[in-house]
């Protein structure tokens, strides 16, 4: 007799990586156990007990894998004296997310092991919007963006400390497999240096930050954005005494920009710009 020995919780992969599907035998006294001569079977039982891959005679034998697992699975050979009945999987897409079956049958004595596979998928990077500048409170409305995960990450701002500055929900949306998250923060730009969007997926984060600052002169006032690229996203119209230039009524205008002049005589025109830093 023997007994397999898988994962004790659901494996975790993403998308696009190759992953590991761990299974071994080994004997009652937990010692290891040759699977070279044993038959060895990879399912899906949440797929009908689909064929993943086939091991028997000393050699692979997919002639009913399914076709979605083609040129995708393989078996460590030269682990297999040790009793590593591991699956290797490559370039894991989402449609490998499920329930899978390790069966080991030596022909005197059978057991498998079940266990589930994870997916996940790593999203954009995420993009800061500056969607208002409020002169009364010296305050900024931020709003970070995030898409093309799975499952749905958690997206936090902090300060340059790693305080939480996170208020209300994160709004989420969803495109087939795939969701996107956007979340709002207001930091008073005395309090707060330097603000990071910070958008977490198990092991994977990523990371955003944004220093706005206000530098006033002369009656003027001027946004700095720390060498960003600013994205003016509506018609614009030419502030007197500006650095920005007039290029276009309607559309996309891009600067590469250390300091934006903003306003004049505390005349505050409307913007909203995205941040790529």
């Amino acid at each position: 007799k023997f007994i397999m020995v898988g994962p004790g919780n659901p494996v975790v992969a993403t998308a696009g990586s190759d992953t590991i599907l761990p299974c071994s035998v080994q004997r009652e006294d937990k010692t290891p156990l040759s699977a070279v001569d044993m038959n060895i079977m990879w399912t899906r039982p949440d797929l009908g007990d689909a064929l993943v891959h086939f091991y028997a005679d000393q050699r692979d034998i997919n002639t009913r894998q399914i076709v979605l697992y083609t040129g995708k699975t393989s078996l460590f050979k030269d682990e297999l004296q040790n009793g590593n009945t591991s699956l290797r999987l490559t370039k894991v897409r989402v449609f490998d997310e499920g329930q899978y079956k390790c069966v080991v049958d030596s022909r005197q004595w059978n057991d498998d092991v079940v266990f589930d596979l994870k997916v996940e998928v790593i999203g954009t990077r995420p993009v800061i919007t500056v969607e208002k500048y409020d002169e009364s409170s010296d305050t900024f409305t931020l709003l970070c963006e995030s898409g093309g995960w799975r499952p749905e990450p958690d997206l936090r701002w902090l300060d340059s400390e790693g305080k939480n500055l996170t208020t209300g929900l994160t709004e989420l949306h969803r495109d087939a497999e795939l969701f996107s998250v956007k979340r709002q923060v207001t930091v008073r730009y005395r309090d707060t240096d330097t603000a990071y969007c910070k958008v977490t997926l198990g092991h994977h984060t990523m990371e955003k930050p944004i220093t706005p600052s206000i530098l006033r002169g002369n009656g003027e006032y001027y946004l700095d954005f720390n060498n960003a690229s600013l994205h003016l996203r509506h018609k614009i119209s030419n502030p007197p005494r500006s650095n920005i230039t007039k290029n276009a009524e309607v559309g996309v205008i891009s600067y590469g920009i250390s300091s934006v002049h903003i306003s004049q005589s505390s005349k505050i025109y409307l913007y909203r710009s995205v941040m790529d830093l």
